[in-house]
C-alpha cells in the first residue's frame, strides 16, 4: 500500500561548530517528490538582533548551484520599519528574510518556512514562497523581524538540492536545524 503526504527526507542540526550554510543534495531522492517544504529553525553568531538567510537551489545530477537568474518581491518589518524590496537576475534569493542573531534573547531561534510546488519540473522555472520570523523576547525592546517573499529563478531542471546561508561571513549557532519534507501524491 502506497502512502500519501509529506515525508520526511532530510533533516541537519547543527552541533558543536558553527557553520556558514547548510546544504543537503540528492539527485536521486528530490526529484521523487512534487513539492518541497524547507523548515529552518535557526540563530546566527551576528552581534545584531537578527541576521539576513540567502537561499539556492541545486538542479541536475550531479547536483549543480544555481548561482545566477533569481528574482524575487518581498514585504518586511522590523520593530521600527516596514518596506518592501524587489530583485531580478540575482546570484542569490533573500538577503531580508529574517533569522534570530546572538543580541536576541538567549536561545530564541527564528523560523523560516519555504514551500516549493512542482520541485521536480524539468521544464519550467521554480517559484516559491517563504515566510521567516525572527524573535527576540526581550521586554526592553520587543524586537522582531518578519518577511514574506515570492521568488522563482529562471534556470530549468528538476531541483535536486537546496542550500541556505547567513548574510556576510556569519554563521549558524549549535542547535539549528534545517528539514526537508518531499510531497507526492503516491509517496
Amino acid at each position: 500500500m502506497k502512502s500519501r503526504g509529506w515525508k520526511l527526507i532530510a533533516r541537519d542540526t547543527v552541533s558543536g561548530t558553527t557553520t556558514t550554510s547548510i546544504i543537503r543534495t540528492n539527485p536521486e531522492v528530490f526529484p521523487n517528490y512534487s513539492q518541497l517544504w524547507i523548515r529552518l529553525y535557526a540563530r546566527s553568531d551576528v552581534s545584531a538582533y537578527y541576521d539576513n538567510l540567502y537561499f539556492y537551489v541545486y538542479t541536475g545530477d550531479p547536483a549543480t548551484k544555481v548561482t545566477s537568474g533569481y528574482h524575487s518581491a518581498a514585504v518586511y518589518s522590523t520593530s521600527t520599519t516596514r518596506s518592501w524590496s524587489t530583485t531580478t537576475g540575482a546570484a542569490q534569493c533573500g538577503g531580508w528574510m529574517p533569522i534570530t542573531g546572538a543580541s536576541a534573547t538567549a536561545n530564541f531561534f527564528g523560523n523560516v518556512d519555504i514551500r516549493i510546488p512542482k520541485a521536480n519540473d524539468a521544464t519550467y522555472r521554480h517559484v516559491w514562497e517563504s515566510t521567516g520570523y525572527a524573535a527576540n523576547n526581550s521586554t526592553s525592546s520587543g524586537y522582531t523581524a518578519y518577511a514574506k517573499q515570492y521568488a522563482a529563478h529562471t534556470g530549468t531542471g528538476s531541483i535536486t538540492g537546496i542550500e541556505v546561508k547567513c548574510g556576510a561571513s556569519n554563521n549558524f549557532v549549535a542547535g539549528s536545524k534545517l528539514d526537508i519534507y518531499g510531497y507526492t501524491a503516491d509517496s
